[in-house]
């Protein structure tokens, strides 16, 4: 069984020595050699290769097999749950994973790729820029956005204009002041949503409502703008002459992002061996080493062959060929 406890980056795997003495999937990676210890973080920090494979030998003597006998054996289970994973929201919701390509991304990712394509039927493999930092660039990529809810029950004849601009000038007042803190200065953009219901019912809708139409805003714009969204919910716009309430107000602050964060990958510069030993399917093989951010656009590289990038390694096994594109994606495909 792997997981679903996991070592996190203190103690961490044993092949960094911080004191982790329990086996992980990154040792087992390191016993495959599908990571090289002098090539992990772009060369930055080197991991000890023979605590991987101390990690592993009492698991080794209860299966009966040898250290990189009981790191395949891992790696394999590891694969086997990240495809019934993919299986619970594609086969079992009637999509056929062979209709789409696999995309990888984590420092993990693209070493497994491959072999959960294989075993879903996929052809092709789409590995992104850093694959191992993707979540953090798609925060840093996110606009600034904040949202805050206040619940304020009331008829709709008492949520007059003054009382609704009061409520937002609140908020205003603190999210500017918020934003100042943080250094966001620059145009601010909002938006309000009235969370609205029939007197008596057990749900609200929310319904949106410009901030700056506030000023001007009555009772018959706010049961129109409620009937209106009650229709897109339910079909139909409820009981004529039913009361209709107030029950909460939401708004939202954003600040847009002005400019993406640069996202190619410096050539290392660190100098490779042509190849490195990889143990795949019980042998032993040659794997082509290559700098993932020196690949030229269009440049294929065919497996066995190992592309080493600063946050992840990209194993590409026999039968599979990569190639980069302009966009700095590392697209996989199969032979044949």
């Amino acid at each position: 069984r792997v997981g679903p406890r996991s070592a996190g980056a203190v103690p961490g795997p044993a092949c960094y020595g911080r004191g982790g003495t329990l086996p992980t999937i990154t040792d087992a990676h390191v016993v495959r050699g599908t990571i090289r210890p002098d090539a992990f973080l772009g060369g930055g920090m080197t991991l000890d290769a023979d605590a991987a494979h101390r990690a592993f030998e009492d698991v080794a003597a209860r299966l009966g097999t040898d250290v990189r006998g009981a790191a395949a054996a891992a790696i394999r289970l590891a694969v086997a749950n990240i495809v019934r994973a993919i299986q619970l929201v594609s086969t079992e919701r009637g999509r056929d994973p062979r209709d789409y390509a696999l995309l990888p991304f984590g420092g993990a990712g693209p070493l497994l790729a491959a072999e959960i394509a294989e075993e879903l039927g996929i052809r092709e493999i789409l590995v992104p820029p850093n694959p191992g930092v993707i979540s953090a660039l798609g925060l840093l990529s996110a606009d600034y956005v904040k949202v805050q809810g206040v619940t304020r029950r009331m008829a709709l004849d008492a949520a007059t204009p003054a009382a609704l601009q009061a409520e937002q000038a609140r908020f205003r007042g603190a999210a500017e002041a918020e934003f100042r803190g943080l250094g966001l200065e620059g145009p601010l953009e909002y938006a309000l949503e009235a969370d609205m219901r029939f007197v008596g019912q057990a749900f609200e809708i929310p319904v949106p409502v410009e901030p700056a139409s506030l000023g001007a805003l009555q009772a018959a714009d706010l049961a129109e703008r409620f009937a209106a969204a009650h229709r897109r919910v339910y079909l139909h716009g409820g009981e004529p002459g039913r009361k209709v309430e107030l029950v909460g107000l939401r708004f939202g602050v954003r600040r847009r992002l002005e400019a993406l964060p640069e996202t190619r990958e410096r050539p290392s510069g660190m100098a490779r061996p042509p190849s490195a030993a990889v143990t795949t399917g019980g042998r032993t093989l040659p794997a082509r080493l290559a700098d993932a951010a020196a690949l030229a656009p269009g440049e294929v590289i065919a497996g066995p062959a190992l592309i080493e990038g600063y946050s992840s390694t990209t194993w590409v096994p026999e039968g599979w060929q990569a190639a980069r594109d302009v966009a700095g994606n590392m697209l996989m495909r199969r032979d044949g």
